[in-house]
């Protein structure tokens, strides 16, 4: 049973103090630690949205508005100017790359670079693809977050390509396919070209290497770095210097690629990427989701007390077809932000017929579970020895050994830049996974503050959420993006790893040179050095990253619905607060968290919800909601 005292906030909401844990019902199975203790407003039940009309009546009182000058929210990387500099970036890099090539085939190499400029010019290319891959990942990433927001706002779509759409879990082929299918061309053009940078990164390690010169002597070759003459004389400790050369081959393969980026992101800007705003304000972090479904009263009435069940329980209520729209309601200054589903008599049928009657279970992505961190582990240890084996034999005799007169073995460094990329695509998943979980990890052990859920950890370059994990102490989101940030090194490195130079076999080069592989100490110090650093941080992080979070993946807006549908937030937020700013929203919100785990309803039915909770009495009171709901009341 529950003690409790109650206080009221101004004149219409009322709080709830529980001293005491109740047991959850429908033959769930928790742990007490879930259950919530700590003062709350009371979650809403059922009868809420029974009470309410599930759609605004057409008429005087209801006209279709533009949005509102606040309204203007978009993504930060799906605005045209951003794929137009991107375009132009692809076309500054394609021209460099033929201008190199076109050098480096005229006069037989670029340069002959001292030690530093040669790990210069091996360096500096990989990290520019590099760095221009994750900053284009955000793009990517944000295309497929928001399309089956973009497509609600455009027309009325089955709820498979919408709500119950998540791009983001799919690998890359898959999504590919599933935007082709779906029409979501903006999200096929995307994903096409976060391939095809993977595809430049790996052909840029071994797109530049070293080659010794020949220069033509009477119809001969000798690869004496000067034109000599016919003469008489000798000449000892000659020096035989190697060039830096790119491939021709691979660069016109580069320079391709990057060309049919560059055209794809002109067609994206005139033909798919959205020119408006597609909802009010960002749907990707918890209070955003909150805020934009909380006017949807039948699409959450289908979705309530849906939370603890899994994601195939909520097919049958899913309905018919699902769209945005942005209305204007008489009495009220701003307009209504609201997401429909229509509810057909066999989609009612469905519903009424389906009964959850299973076990709870917490979702894990693939790539979170143990046995994934076993593998990666064993992975990463193999390398390590392999390097330490490597290194020693190359130390001991100087070189792996020696090699014929041929290319292939410059293709050394895109073969092992092909496994650190394999390795750097798990840790990036990884670390997005992490990051797009760990809110619901943090509401799960304490009451969070509104200005820490502002802001989505997923939706931010890893440099960034580096930094925010430091001032917050997220310790799972710093191993797994310090991780990840390492893992991109590991590429670069790479491409100094194996090399293959010319030595003289004698004093003079009239006796012969050979050509040798050789493992550079240097880079492959730092190889061995971040490869360990990565097993050392996967270990901790298997046992450090939360498991269990939520027990569905948030990914979806149908799934988003289910966890939120019955959180006492939505009846806490005034009129209009789809269009309140941050600033506002963080008044509205003073005193005041949220948590997730199990609440009492007030028909008596515990749900597992994300609720507001009381965490300082005075300063809940001090201000009212009722005020703050006049904003949006005309």
């Amino acid at each position: 049973m529950f003690s409790q005292r109650q206080y009221r906030i101004g004149d219409r909401q009322s709080l709830t103090v529980t001293t005491a844990p109740v047991e959850p019902t429908h033959g769930t199975h928790i742990s007490k630690k879930l259950l919530v203790q700590s003062q709350m407003i009371p979650v809403r039940s059922v009868s809420h949205y029974e009470s309410i009309d599930s759609r605004p009546q057409t008429g005087t009182a209801t006209e279709i508005s533009s949005l509102p000058p606040r309204s203007a929210w978009r993504p930060t990387w799906l605005r045209r100017r951003v794929f137009v500099v991107f375009a132009i970036w692809f076309v500054a890099l394609l021209a460099t790359l033929e201008a190199l090539a076109a050098t480096s085939d005229r006069v037989t190499g670029i340069a002959t670079p001292g030690e530093y400029l040669y790990y210069l010019w091996t360096f500096v290319p990989t990290a520019l693809f590099i760095t221009t891959a994750a900053l284009w990942r955000r793009v990517n990433y944000q295309a497929q977050r928001f399309m089956p927001w973009i497509q609600l706002s455009e027309a009325r779509t089955s709820p498979e390509k919408t709500v119950s759409l998540d791009y983001d879990s799919m690998l890359a082929p898959m999504a590919i396919a599933a935007s082709f299918k779906n029409k979501h061309f903006l999200v096929m053009g995307s994903s096409i070209i976060n391939l095809l940078l993977k595809v430049l990164v790996i052909m840029a390690t071994g797109a530049f290497f070293l080659q010794t010169v020949d220069v033509a002597v009477d119809h001969a070759s000798s690869p004496v770095p000067d034109t000599p003459k016919p003469a008489n004389g000798t000449e000892s400790d000659l020096q035989l210097p190697n060039k830096l050369v790119i491939q021709s081959a691979i660069a016109h393969i580069m320079t391709a690629i990057l060309g049919i980026s560059a055209i794809m992101l002109v067609l994206a800007v005139a033909l798919f990427v959205p020119a408006k705003s597609f909802a009010p304000r960002d749907p990707e972090t918890i209070p955003g989701a909150l805020i934009l479904l909380k006017n949807s009263r039948n699409f959450l009435r289908t979705m309530s007390k849906t939370a603890p069940f899994p994601t195939r329980g909520l097919k049958p209520r899913a309905g018919g077809a699902c769209w945005t729209e942005t209305q204007t309601i008489s009495n009220l200054r701003l307009p209504v932000f609201v997401l429909y589903v229509d509810q057909n008599e066999k989609s009612d049928r469905r519903q009424s017929r389906y009964i959850p009657d299973c076990d709870m279970s917490w979702y894990q992505p693939e790539v979170l579970r143990l046995r994934s961190r076993v593998a990666i582990a064993a992975i990463l240890l193999g390398l390590i020895l392999g390097f330490a084996a490597m290194l020693s034999v190359s130390l001991r005799n100087d070189g792996l050994g020696a090699v014929e007169e041929t290319t292939y073995p410059h293709y050394a460094p895109a073969l092992l830049a092909l496994v650190m990329v394999g390795i750097g695509f798990y840790l990036s998943y990884a670390d997005s996974k992490t990051r797009a979980l760990f809110p619901f990890f943090s509401l799960r052990q304490e009451p969070v503050s509104f200005e820490r859920l502002r802001t989505s950890w997923a939706d931010q370059l890893a440099v960034t959420a580096l930094l925010r994990a430091v001032r917050y102490r997220a310790v799972p989101i710093l191993l797994s993006t310090a991780t990840s940030i390492c893992a991109a090194f590991l590429v670069i490195f790479s491409s100094t790893v194996f090399t293959v130079v010319t030595v003289d076999d004698a004093a003079t080069a009239a006796q012969g040179t050979s050509r040798c592989f050789t493992l550079n100490t240097v880079s492959a110090g730092f190889m061995l050095a971040l490869l360990s650093a990565i097993f050392i941080m996967n270990i901790i992080s298997a046992w450090v990253v939360p498991r269990g979070v939520v027990p569905k993946d948030p990914g979806t807006v149908a799934n988003m619905a289910s966890l939120t549908a019955d959180s006492n937030v939505l009846d806490s937020l005034p009129a209009g607060a789809e269009w309140m700013s941050d600033a506002e929203l963080l008044k509205l919100f003073k005193g005041t968290s949220f948590q997730m785990g199990w609440f009492a309803a007030p028909d008596g039915d515990m749900v597992y919800t994300i609720a507001l909770v009381v965490t300082d009495v005075k300063e809940a009171t001090a201000r009212t909601i009722q005020e703050a709901a006049l904003r949006g009341v005309a």
